[in-house]
């Protein structure tokens, strides 16, 4: 059995986490950027097997309403053979950072891209799962996308 267990000093005031879901909740006090830390305890064999850092960005309530629940991105094909095209919603101008993480974790790359239609070769990509994250860099909100390799 894997279970989520928090170091609870690395998650910030106004969050409490849920060890049996592992779902992060609360109503912070402050916006910005802060650093959170989560153990991933594997009780089968008693060990931590994973410890991950990610800064959690906290938004101000006022800009809660320009979050999507869609996101405005779109890769196909999906699953990918060689090339993934990635398009982006037309209007305002936005710049996107792209990063591919294969399921084990590893970042395959990591560029910018903007509202133009990007191609992005996969071949040296092995087969599997990976996730495809764009974060906006003018808002800072982060679209996910999950594909397959075949």
């Amino acid at each position: 059995m894997i279970q989520l267990v928090s170091g609870g000093e690395y998650i910030p005031d106004g969050f409490s986490f849920d060890e049996a879901s592992g779902i992060l909740t609360g109503n912070p006090s402050e916006a910005g950027s802060f650093p959170c830390v989560i153990t991933v305890v594997n009780y089968d064999i008693d060990h931590i097997t994973d410890i991950l850092y990610e800064d959690l960005a906290v938004l101000p309530l006022e800009n809660a309403g320009h979050i999507k629940e869609q996101p405005d991105v779109c890769i196909y094909p999906n699953p990918i053979k060689n090339t993934v095209s990635i398009s982006t919603s037309q209007g305002k101008e936005k710049i996107y950072l792209l990063e591919v993480i294969s399921s084990t974790g590893k970042l395959l790359e990591k560029k910018l891209i903007g509202n133009e239609m990007t191609k992005l070769d996969c071949t040296n990509y092995p087969a599997g799962l990976f996730l495809f994250r764009f974060t906006n860099l003018e808002t800072g909100v982060v679209s996910l996308e999950k594909a397959i390799k075949e």
